[in-house]
């Protein structure tokens, strides 16, 4: 096999890919949206989102609340 065709191929492979997230995002008519920290989409600063995932987790689950403490992490 040439380079061209290996090439040509992983480009195919890679639009293919492409083209099905594309048409994913679509069907499901969402926004697309980061993971955790950074800014919204209003410019204002995200809380961190790790912690608020795990305080609605514990409130469906009828856990008791997490505290601050609790979602303290050291980097």
């Amino acid at each position: 096999m040439s380079f061209f065709s290996i090439a040509l191929a992983a480009l195919l492979v890679w639009g293919l890919a492409m083209a099905g997230l594309a048409v994913g995002l679509i069907f499901q008519r969402k926004a697309l949206s980061g993971s955790c920290g950074g800014i919204d989409a209003d410019g204002k600063p995200l809380a961190d989102c790790l912690c608020e995932k795990a305080r609605e987790a514990a409130n469906r689950a009828g856990a008791p609340a997490l505290t601050e403490s609790d979602c303290e992490y050291e980097a």
